[in-house]
């Protein structure tokens, strides 16, 4: 079945010359819209493989204003536009398009980014049908164990972390539980710290506490208003118990998710980062998915008040940790929120019967990195291979990776079989 294209272009000779390029290639065009109104409306009406996407558009609305909910829908899309400067694609590149070609461009170019698009589209529509499955059973675990809350809470932090990267996780009520204002501080790749709002103000460093004269300053005005099942990524202006956490720990962004527990408690998951503008429209997109879930354990365990955890139970979870590092990520060590980001992504993509691309400077631990998807994924039984390519000569890296038959250069004795 050929696949379906929307092209998003205000100019009429660009978009009929993209249709017939696209036509003779073995696409379906849907359709060509001239503004976000357009595609959108087109959209309802017969949904895309693919969207062919500029930038600057008729309307009020832009191309990366229209990226930003094809983000959100997980659809991909290709941006094409003649304005290729740093701040344009500063701004493009946070909606995570699947490609960006300059006008004017190659009619081959086109095409190959087109196909480079379906496969990962392909690729990663599998991976998060995947990903929600396990995620929603894990969470579905979690719900039906019978723990305190606060060990529950640290499950589900350690269930969201791959698919929501996060330095801290929060939860709030409206409701006088105990379980309000609360969190985990993440310190190591399994390695969590229990805070309650209360305690920030009670520290004993002068430095880090806030005074009476501060919090006084942060002002509920400076926030906003929330109803319902809502996800917000928030980033200038959060409500004052925000503020608390965000300057507390040096937090640069933050993503909201709102539940609605019972008939009138409000909820919600407050997920902080130290990287700047981390938090994009797919990452609210992802909670979105499975905030029936989130509302089910939340609901388990949030109206039991939340009391210390048992010496015992906290030294299984330690234990726990200190295996898994050892294991799967030994000899990496380090606990800064980069590292930790990237040692979750491994975890994430170790599953899966696909190629991975390992970059870094020299020393970073690459190789380590390697060996811990090796270890992660479902072949961790069978042989890991590593080859320096660097030291192989370039006139016999092909014979060594692929091998050679019996003659076929000067020197080949006799069969080999190459490593690959």
């Amino acid at each position: 079945m050929a696949k379906k294209v929307l092209i998003v272009e205000d100019e009429y000779v660009v978009a009929n010359n993209l249709r017939l390029i696209l036509a003779k290639a073995g696409y379906s065009i849907i359709g060509i819209a001239i503004s976000v109104e357009d595609a959108l409306d087109q959209m309802e009406k017969q949904q895309p493989d693919i969207v062919l996407l500029d930038i600057m558009l008729n309307g009020e609305g832009s191309g990366i204003d229209l990226a930003k909910i094809l983000t959100a829908k997980h659809m991909a899309f290709v941006y094409l536009s003649a304005n290729s400067n740093q701040a344009i694609l500063e701004e493009a590149k946070k909606t995570d398009p699947y490609g960006f070609l300059v006008k004017p461009f190659r009619e081959k170019d086109l095409i190959v980014t087109l196909d480079i698009a379906w496969y990962r589209q392909k690729n990663s529509i599998e991976a998060r049908l995947l990903q929600e499955v396990s995620l929603q059973k894990q969470l579905l675990d979690i719900s039906n164990r019978k723990s305190e809350p606060k060990q529950k809470l640290l499950e589900v932090c350690q269930a969201l972390r791959t698919f929501i990267p996060f330095d801290l996780i929060v939860t709030r009520s409206d409701s006088d539980s105990g379980y309000v204002n609360s969190g985990y501080l993440r310190t190591g790749f399994s390695d969590y710290e229990f805070i309650v709002e209360s305690n920030l103000m009670e520290s004993a460093n002068p430095k880090q506490s806030f005074s009476k004269k501060a919090l006084s300053a942060v002002k509920e005005s400076d926030g906003y208003e929330h109803s319902g099942e809502k996800t917000e990524i928030n980033r200038n202006s959060p409500i004052a118990s925000e503020r608390v956490w965000m300057e507390y720990f040096k937090m640069e962004s933050n993503l909201i998710l709102w539940l609605k527990i019972g008939t009138e408690t409000e909820f919600s998951y407050s997920f902080y980062s130290r990287q700047r503008d981390l938090y994009t429209q797919k990452h609210a997109g992802v909670l979105k998915l499975f905030t029936n879930c989130l509302t089910n354990v939340t609901e388990k365990m949030f109206y039991p008040i939340i009391s210390p955890i048992s010496a015992s139970l906290q030294d299984s979870i330690n234990n726990e940790a200190e295996h898994l590092e050892r294991n799967e990520f030994n000899g990496i060590i380090g606990r800064h929120s980069l590292l930790l980001a990237a040692l979750d992504l491994t975890v994430q993509v170790a599953p899966y019967n696909t190629s991975v691309l390992i970059l870094g400077e020299s020393g970073t631990g690459k190789e380590k990195i390697a060996r811990a998807v090796h270890q992660l994924s479902t072949r961790k039984d069978q042989p890991f291979i590593q080859v320096n390519c660097g030291a192989i000569p370039s006139s016999l890296i092909e014979s060594e990776l692929f091998g050679h038959e019996m003659g076929a250069f000067t020197g080949a004795t006799e069969k080999k079989k190459g490593k690959v």
